[in-house]
């Protein structure tokens, strides 16, 4: 969810377990405006930016601290407000899949063979020890 989230703007929480949020009224605006494709034509305003996407403080795992989630949820506003902004998608694809695959390749933080994902179980096992 995490990667999906940073990398391309996309809330994808099936199960509502994720502490990024999104405003229910704000979101059926956003929903609207892309569908009808006026997205591209007008930018989306500020309180978009402010309002639509929140922590939700509770779901925070112990080993991700709030600074950390702070900079998680701007990362992914930021990504999905652009593609709001610009119209095209096409470009955030290209440097998630990128990304994804440079991250895979060298490992997260440098680290030969790792992974976000084990990165997050290896964080989790520390916190909890």
């Amino acid at each position: 969810m995490i990667r999906r989230w940073v990398l391309e703007g996309e809330l994808d929480d099936p199960h509502g377990e994720f502490f990024v949020v999104r405003a229910a009224g704000v979101a059926a605006a956003i929903t609207s405006a892309a569908a009808a494709g006026t997205a591209a034509a007008t930018p989306p305003p500020l309180d978009l930016w402010n309002s639509t996407y929140q922590l939700h403080e509770e779901r925070l795992p112990p080993f991700i601290g709030r600074p950390l989630a702070q900079r998680i949820l701007r990362a992914g506003k930021a990504i999905h407000y652009l593609n709001l902004a610009c119209g095209d998608g096409g470009w955030v694809q290209q440097r998630a899949e990128a990304l994804a695959a440079r991250v895979e390749a060298v490992g997260l933080g440098g680290r030969p063979g790792g992974s976000m994902d084990a990165e997050v179980r290896t964080r989790h096992v520390r916190h909890r020890t």
